[in-house]
This record gives structure tokens, sequence and C-alpha cells, in this order.
């Protein structure tokens, strides 16, 4: 905050001293004291200009500096995230590799299993049949 109240008077002052010095140029009658220092007040005028300009470029590239360093902590972060998300993605389609897998598995035990249920049934009822013949 320092630093803008610094940039608003520096600027202030420069604008008073450029609008003094136009309307004692405009005004006709300017006085032989004020015609030897009216080059010292130009002088003066143009230095804070000058010291204005290195304020606010100072501070912009320290900011444009800090701003640099987000960027590139920023970047960081989006490709260790980019890395993270193509983990997570290998680990998914592992994981439906293998459920498609233990699906397949599970359908083949099944028939198996219904199979052999029905194999299983024909044998009781042709061994209730040999218990009723008897």
């Amino acid at each position: 905050m320092k630093t803008k109240k610094l940039e608003q008077f520096i600027l202030a002052i420069a604008v008073l001293l450029i609008i003094t010095t136009l309307v004692i140029w405009f005004s006709g009658s300017m006085p032989s004291v004020v015609t030897d220092n009216l080059h010292y007040v130009l002088v003066g005028a143009l230095a804070l200009y000058v010291g204005y300009v290195y304020i606010v470029q100072s501070r912009d590239h320290r900011l444009i500096d800090g701003l640099e360093e987000r960027v590139d902590e920023l970047k960081h972060k989006v490709a260790d995230r980019e890395a993270t998300i193509a983990k997570q993605k290998k680990t998914i389609d592992e994981k439906e590799t293998a459920l498609e897998e233990a699906q397949a598995k599970m359908d083949k035990l099944d028939k198996e299993y219904k199979k052999a249920q029905k194999d299983w049934k024909a044998e009781k009822e042709a061994l209730e049949e040999k218990i009723a013949a008897k």
C-alpha cells in the first residue's frame, strides 16, 4: 500500500508541475525569473515522471516474477495430477479386465454347475425308479 500512495503522490506532483508550466507558458507575460526557472521545473517534472515509471515497472516486475513462479508451480501440479489420472486409468483398465475374466469364469462354472445338477437329477430319478421297481 505504501508504493501505491507514493505513486499517487509522485504522479500528482508531476501533473501539477506540468500544468503550472503550461499555464505560465501560455499566459504570455512571463517574468525573467520564471523563464529562467521554467527549464528546471520541466526537468523536475520529467524526473518525477521517470521516478514514477521506475516504481511502477519494478512493482510490475515483482508481480510478474511471482506469477511466473505460481504458473510453474501449477504446471507441476497439473503434471502430477495427469500422472495420477493415467495410473488410475491403468488400474481401472486392469480391474475391468480382471472383472471380465472373472465373469467369464463364473459363467463357465455356472454352466458346469447346471449341467452337473441336471445330470444329478437324472441320476436321482433313475435310482428312484430302480428303488420303486424293486
